[in-house]
C-alpha cells in the first residue's frame, strides 16, 4: 500500500474526462458535506477548486511508501514547535517532537491527528474546533461534577 497526496484532487478528475455524471455528483456530495461540516464548526467553509490553472511540470511522483505520512507529520511538528528541520536520526514515527504532538490531547494540526486512511486535509486552522471541544468538555464536566 502507497501513500498519496494530491492537491486539486477534483479538478484533475474532471479534467481527465473519465467520470460519469454519478460518480462526479457523489464525489461533489462529499466535498458540500466537507465544506458543511467545516461550517458548522465555524471555521468557514472549503470551496474545491474544479478548475485549476495549468501547472508547470516538476516530474510525476507515482507514490511514496506508506510510512512517508510520518515524515511529512515530523517535519510540520518541527515547524510548530520552531525548530529547524534536521535529518531523521531514525524512524520519524519515533521522533520525540512528533510524539509530543501526540500527546498532546487535542492537537490543532489537522496534518498530525488526522487518521491517515481515509478522509481529506483541508488548509484549515482547527484551534477554533479544539478550543471550543475544550470549552465544551469543560462544561460538561462542570455540570456533571459541578
Amino acid at each position: 500500500m502507497g501513500l498519496s497526496v494530491t492537491v486539486g484532487d477534483l479538478a484533475q478528475l474532471i479534467a481527465s474526462g473519465e467520470l460519469d455524471a454519478d460518480v462526479l455528483q457523489e464525489i461533489r456530495a462529499e466535498y458540500d458535506a466537507l465544506s458543511a461540516m467545516l461550517v458548522e464548526q465555524g471555521l468557514g467553509p472549503h470551496i474545491e477548486p474544479e478548475q485549476l490553472d495549468e501547472w508547470p511540470y516538476r516530474g510525476q511522483t507515482l507514490g511514496f511508501p506508506y510510512s512517508s505520512i510520518h515524515y511529512l507529520r515530523r517535519a510540520r511538528a518541527y515547524q510548530r514547535a520552531g525548530l529547524e528541520l534536521v535529518p531523521a536520526e531514525s524512524d520519524a514515527a519515533d521522533d520525540p517532537i512528533l510524539q509530543g504532538e501526540y500527546a498532546r490531547p487535542l492537537s490543532s494540526s489537522h496534518l498530525i491527528c488526522h487518521a491517515d486512511d481515509q478522509g481529506f486535509y483541508v488548509p484549515k486552522d482547527f484551534f477554533t474546533l479544539h478550543e471550543a471541544a475544550r470549552q465544551s468538555i469543560a462544561q460538561k464536566a462542570a455540570i456533571t461534577f459541578g
